[in-house]
């Protein structure tokens, strides 16, 4: 009895052949791979395991695999460089571009974009590489510029940042303008009506308050000595509060004013009781911050 071992070992050779196929188009086992070589490998394993994902939808299988192989060779923490611009056939009206963006991208990558920002210019490489591919296919113009745009994207975060300027020094604090001195308003005897010379310095006041908002405008009241102490208070605040009337007339707001009255308790020009004397008859008018 002759035994044939023809057809188990065709078998066998097709299940390998299968399996070594289905192996190189894994695009999920080759996602699950262990990186080696640092944050820059780690990113462009990912990368080119992406774009073929990409290309498996799309039925492509040989750029399928092609992307794949430098997947592994990215995890296994080879050196991986870009696509050449002539390892592709690439369409002649899209040579120059393509090469000068490979200059570019390669320029960056030269100047250390892998240690600086391994993310970036792990987007930057495998971008360049799919805008190749597609431009080679050059039949799907939105996938061109896809490739195109995820590749200027990553170069432009690739470029060095222009420093932060020191923030400029606050400006000085401009002086407040001096307050006026006091104003005065004095009184004839016994009196707590504003004359004119009143009036004069009233509109003084009120022009000076113009340049000085947010300020507090108090209105003190005062006599002489003559006349009894009660009586004396009661005429200062008459006077204060008619010189603040005024005052608020000529737009002083009474919001902003704070009235006193002390009688004959501060005097002016010091003197015995029961002296008349203009000058302590009278309403002192400051402002104060």
């Amino acid at each position: 009895m002759t035994i044939s071992f023809k057809k188990p070992l065709i078998a066998a050779a097709s299940v390998l052949a299968v399996a070594a196929c289905a192996d190189k188009w894994d695009v999920e086992g080759t996602r699950q791979m262990d990186v080696a070589g640092g944050m820059f490998n780690s990113a462009l394993h990912q990368e080119y395991v992406d774009l073929a994902s990409m290309e498996s939808a799309e039925g492509d299988w040989d750029d399928t695999a092609y992307f794949l192989d430098k997947a592994k060779m990215a995890a296994a923490g080879q050196k991986v460089a870009p696509d050449a611009v002539m390892s592709r056939d690439t369409p002649p009206h899209a040579m120059a571009e393509l090469t000068a963006a490979r200059q570019d991208l390669m320029a960056a990558l030269v100047k250390g974009a892998r240690d600086a920002n391994p993310k970036m210019a792990a987007k930057a490489q495998a971008g360049f590489d799919c805008w190749l591919q597609e431009q080679e296919e050059d039949f799907q113009p939105e996938d061109i510029e896809a490739c195109k745009q995820n590749f200027m994207i990553a170069m432009n975060a690739l470029k060095p940042q222009p420093a932060t300027p020191e923030p400029a020094p606050e400006p000085a604090p401009i002086p407040a303008m001096p307050l006026p001195a006091p104003f005065v308003v004095y009184f004839d005897f016994d009196s707590a009506q504003l004359d004119e010379m009143a009036q004069a310095v009233l509109n003084d006041v009120s022009s000076a308050y113009a340049d000085f908002r947010g300020i507090v405008v108090t209105v003190v009241g005062h006599t002489d000595t003559s006349g009894a102490d009660a009586y004396n208070v009661n005429l200062s605040q008459r006077r204060a509060e008619n010189v603040s009337r005024a005052l608020a007339d000529m737009g002083v707001p009474m919001s902003v004013q704070s009235l006193e009255a002390y009688g004959e308790s501060r005097l002016k020009v010091p003197t015995d009781d029961g002296v008349r004397e203009r000058l302590n008859r009278r309403v002192e008018i400051s402002f104060s911050r």
